[in-house]
């Protein structure tokens, strides 16, 4: 949807209202930048642009700017930034009834959205432009990554896509915005493998989550102690909700790898939402030191730990430090 939008943007076919929102801000804020900055030239914008903050503002004022005739351009961009923090943006919606052409109202909402059966949404349903942003299934980022990489000409290997997201998560803004300061210090088609990765967005090459449950998943027991008592002593390396997170995710597909050990590589590639099938070896030797009643009982307990990282679930000394070497200590007696 945000790919048509900017599509038209591009062309200069304007819709008299944007209404954009959603839980994925990174393609809210993708579209409001090219309104705010793209739409007017830079004398125009002197005249013609005014963007407000939605705790800051009021219907009167916003009205009173759309009403107003664009200054030596054919359009002028009324933007209201936050807007689910603007208490009287359903006033809007006669307006929003009978929108002025060469006024282009946008409304920016982050991580909410308006309710569907308000008359203002159905208003600019009818006579506007909306973007509902959903944030990307975990399967889904890796291909986006690769899909960013390649629109800017550089080609990125499976295991770096991996290492990447296994890394950031699924947030697209913080993804971009280190793949952006990545690439500024790289050549034009360089291709982008897990050593590029690890020296340009601060993974270290040893000590980082996709280290560690390779290692447990390969009965490492040195390895495993190292790293952990690393993060251990250096939390903000792999804060622990993410480390759980990151082995739940492990050992849940390797779970899935169990249940189906006779599929072909490229039906687990797809069962288990890889981007290639460059992993299914490493999965299926996890499958032969790890039988399916040791998986679930890891499974398992990586849910104990989440509940004792966030206090549900207490024992003696529960500090993060603690719970991460217990924790590794636990899988690899499993």
């Amino acid at each position: 949807m945000h790919q048509q939008i900017l599509k038209d943007l591009k062309a200069k076919k304007y819709s008299p209202i944007y209404l954009l929102q959603g839980s994925e801000p990174y393609f809210v804020d993708l579209v409001a930048n090219y309104l705010e900055h793209k739409v007017l030239s830079e004398s125009e914008k002197a005249f013609n642009l005014t963007v407000a903050y939605g705790k800051d503002t009021n219907a009167i004022t916003i009205l009173n700017a759309l009403r107003r005739p664009p200054m030596l351009s054919q359009h002028q961009v009324v933007m209201i930034k936050e807007a689910q923090d603007m208490k009287e943006v359903k006033l809007l919606a006669d307006y929003c009834e009978k929108p002025i052409p060469s006024s282009i109202l946008v409304l920016v909402f982050k991580q909410k959205k308006l309710a569907a059966n308000l008359k203002i949404t159905k208003a600019i349903k009818k006579n506007g432009v909306i973007l509902s942003s959903t944030a990307l299934y975990d399967s889904k980022v890796g291909p986006w990554v690769l899909g960013y990489l390649k629109e800017q000409g550089y080609p990125i290997t499976p295991a770096a896509i991996e290492m990447l997201v296994e890394s950031l998560g699924n947030k697209l803004s913080k993804i971009a915005n280190e793949l952006d300061k990545m690439l500024i210090n790289l050549p034009k088609g360089t291709k982008i493998d897990p050593s590029i990765i690890q020296k340009h967005i601060g993974i270290s090459k040893e000590y980082n989550s996709f280290e560690l449950q390779k290692s447990l998943a390969q009965r490492d027991h040195t390895k495993s102690y190292r790293i952990a008592r690393y993060f251990a002593s250096n939390p903000k390396a792999a804060p622990l909700p993410l480390l759980i997170g990151s082995l739940f995710s492990y050992f849940s597909k390797l779970y899935i790898v169990q249940h189906n050990l006779r599929a072909r590589d490229e039906e687990l590639q797809g069962l288990l939402g890889l981007n290639s099938s460059y992993f299914i070896k490493e999965y299926r030797a996890a499958a032969r030191r790890f039988n399916l009643a040791q998986t679930i009982k890891v499974l398992e307990l990586l849910y104990h730990f989440d509940l004792r990282s966030k206090g549900i679930e207490t024992g003696p000394g529960d500090s993060e430090d603690q719970l991460i070497t217990e924790m590794t200590m636990k899988i690899l007696a499993v």
